[in-house]
């Protein structure tokens, strides 16, 4: 959900940002910037069976928010099922 507070500036964007399970590093799930009234978003190129938590930092013409609370751990899956 959209956070509570923009720190007086309205929120441009966010950035999406992802860690593989025991890795150290985040990285962005996407080069572009998305826009601030999106709450949902596909990551693609996900390891199939690894799991993943998420962070987002929001945006505005002032700078980037600290970083969000990391998700639970999500497992990737594949959006079609098994293929036989």
């Amino acid at each position: 959900s959209a956070p509570s507070s923009d720190g007086g500036s309205p929120i441009t964007n966010y950035i999406l940002e992802k860690r593989l399970q025991g890795a150290t590093r985040w990285t962005k799930v996407t080069k572009q910037n998305i826009p601030a009234e999106t709450t949902q978003f596909v990551a693609e190129d996900l390891m199939e069976g690894s799991e993943y938590e998420f962070r987002v930092i929001a945006c505005n013409k002032v700078g980037s928010s600290e970083p969000s609370a990391p998700s639970r751990m999500i497992v990737a899956k594949n959006p079609f099922g098994t293929l036989i």
